[in-house]
């Protein structure tokens, strides 16, 4: 955390000895280990705190996106479907006007004329009479 090796804590421990004496030294030892303790149960719980506000951030943008992804995926479906409808019901129309009988005119004039102008023969062969 501080980079404080062991030699550096001989010394200080040295100068705290010194200085409070070997009475008091280790109350106050106890002391800044107990504010050592909270501090870092401290910067544990914000840490936590701020991983788990990201991780709630980062679920909420997934959520979001599929939200849209959905929303998009839903009106391309819509679309084919819409697409799909009109062209069964292009396709029913062109079923219905082919199966339905033409009225009023029937095989055409000319095929019954040329059939019957030539006594039965064929319209490309030239009769024999």
């Amino acid at each position: 955390m501080f980079d404080i090796g062991f030699g550096e804590l001989v010394i200080i421990g040295l100068i705290g000895l010194l200085v409070l004496g070997p009475e008091r030294l280790p109350g106050v030892a106890k002391t800044l280990g107990g504010f050592v303790r909270k501090a870092r149960r401290t910067w544990h719980q914000m840490r936590v705190e701020l991983e788990s506000e990201v991780d709630r951030s980062r679920i909420r943008d997934i959520k979001n996106e599929m939200t849209e992804t959905r929303k998009q995926l839903r009106e391309s479906v819509q679309a084919a479907d819409d697409s799909l409808r009109q062209t069964g019901d292009k396709l029913q129309q062109t079923v219905n006007e082919v199966s339905q009988p033409t009225t009023g005119s029937k095989a055409s004039p000319r095929a019954g004329t040329a059939a019957t102008s030539n006594n039965g023969s064929s319209p490309d062969k030239p009769s024999d009479q």
